[in-house]
């Protein structure tokens, strides 16, 4: 079976086990992996967080965007570009209601307005030419502990974040990727592309099972 074969019954698979995950235990396994996120010397350091409004099969982060806003930080959503494979992510207004500057897009997934400004590297460095951190948290179908993700396969996210990668290498921006996800989506092993872009680090629940 060749990788893009694999990755697709994977996914089916993956599917059907967060489905079959009660609602408590969702909720459960947000609140523990929000928690750890806002804990974290990462977020705490974070001059910008690129964040994602979450469908029911991923973790909410909600609680993660509110406590982006009250601390200051520039807090930026994705949004998708219709008719391409490509995606920008949005600087949220914190003077404005989060949800005010919400909408559903593809798939029914909540986006930030497009009339919200564009996202780019140049927006934490101010006046200064280099410097500033980045924490950008990644949703996926799956993870290892080690940092490897099977996407949706679309392609939305290798595509913005190599770009990213690269943006902040030129303006020497900290950059750190952080793969979010239920327990049941950690897997040992995982098929693997060339341009699979690999996680700093992944944030998981703990909770042993009921």
């Amino acid at each position: 079976m060749d990788i893009s074969s694999e990755k697709k019954n994977l996914r089916k698979k993956i599917r059907r086990l967060i489905e079959s995950m009660p609602e408590k235990k969702r909720t459960e396994e947000s609140d523990e992996c929000c928690q750890k996120i806002t804990g974290s010397s990462d977020f705490k350091n974070a001059d910008a967080v690129l964040c994602y409004m979450a469908t029911e099969n991923e973790i909410n982060t909600d609680m993660i965007c509110t406590r982006a806003i009250r601390e200051k930080k520039i807090l930026a959503l994705p949004k998708t570009i219709p008719g391409t494979n490509l995606m920008d992510f949005h600087v949220i207004d914190e003077k404005i209601n989060l949800e005010k500057q919400i909408s559903t897009g593809m798939w029914g997934i909540r986006e930030p307005l497009p009339s919200l400004p564009r996202f780019t590297t140049e927006k934490i460095l101010g006046q200064k030419k280099s410097g500033g951190k980045i924490l950008a948290l990644i949703p996926g179908v799956a993870f290892t502990k080690e940092g490897t993700r099977l996407g949706h396969g679309k392609g939305f996210y290798d595509i913005y974040l190599e770009k990213l990668i690269e943006s902040c290498k030129e303006k020497k921006i900290g950059l750190t990727l952080t793969g979010i996800c239920f327990s049941t989506q950690i897997f040992e092993i995982l098929p693997k592309d060339s341009h699979d872009v690999i996680m700093d680090n992944v944030v998981f629940s703990l909770r042993e099972p009921d």
